[in-house]
């Protein structure tokens, strides 16, 4: 397993483990729960809405043609960028040439049934040509930011915001190659919102997540590309 790779990593670059606070392998479940598993934060556990049986029913993938995850408890102790420091890391198996969103934390009900234009938060997904993209809503119009970066056969995706400053990434870990895009926003347009939703947003996600983390700090790249390579080391 990656974990033990994990904080292997984080104790190398004398990062508190206490800043992993969220770890889905989508391989241990409770109920209607995806379970973050101990070396991480267990209070941070998701709620599976939609067909549980069938998106549990691969061991080490979450099915999200099935169903989508909100994240209990994200209005303890949770930061998504506004006045403060986080890292997400996933990795993704698209099955269908749509437009997916893998983290929104638009302020809505997770099915978007009454969307409309969103005044906090953002979201992080995959366009038709499968590149991803980062949205968020500035002075009420949407702002999107796009990473050109073309899919390897092993892929792993996040973001990382410190205040306004946001990187997008794409790691490929068969050639040990990030491609990044850097940006900044205003931060007063992504003011945190605690509705913390996988694989719901503007669009739902069609295809599959193996592994979802969230850090509480700006994870540099040397130590991203240590993580990367520690779940690339769990998926073999």
């Amino acid at each position: 397993m990656s974990n033990s790779a994990i904080n292997y990593v984080l104790d190398q670059y004398s990062i508190s483990g206490d800043v992993w606070k969220i770890y889905y392998d989508f391989s241990h479940y409770s109920g209607d729960y995806v379970l973050s598993q101990a070396d991480a934060d267990p209070s941070y556990s998701g709620k599976i809405y939609g067909n549980t049986s069938a998106f549990t029913g691969q061991s080490g993938s979450g099915d999200f043609n099935q169903g989508y995850v909100k994240v209990e408890h994200a209005d303890s102790g949770l930061n998504s960028g506004y006045s403060g420091d986080c890292t997400f890391i996933f990795s993704t198996r698209k099955t269908e040439l749509s437009e997916g969103v893998i983290f929104s934390n638009f302020i809505n009900d997770g099915t978007f049934s009454n969307y409309g234009t969103p005044t906090s938060g953002w979201e992080i997904g995959f366009n038709k040509a499968n590149k991803l993209y980062f949205r968020n809503y500035n002075e009420l119009l949407p702002s999107i930011y796009t990473l050109n970066s073309v899919p390897a056969a092993e892929n792993i995706y996040g973001v990382s915001l410190s205040n306004g400053d946001i990187n997008v990434w794409h790691y490929d870990p068969n050639n040990e190659d990030f491609n990044i895009r850097n940006f900044n926003v205003n931060e007063n347009f992504i003011r945190p919102s605690y509705d913390w939703y996988l694989g719901s947003g503007e669009y739902g996600f069609k295809g599959y997540i193996d592994e979802f983390m969230y850090f509480s700090t700006y994870l540099g790249m040397t130590t991203l590309e240590g993580v990367c390579n520690a779940i690339f080391q769990n998926t073999q």
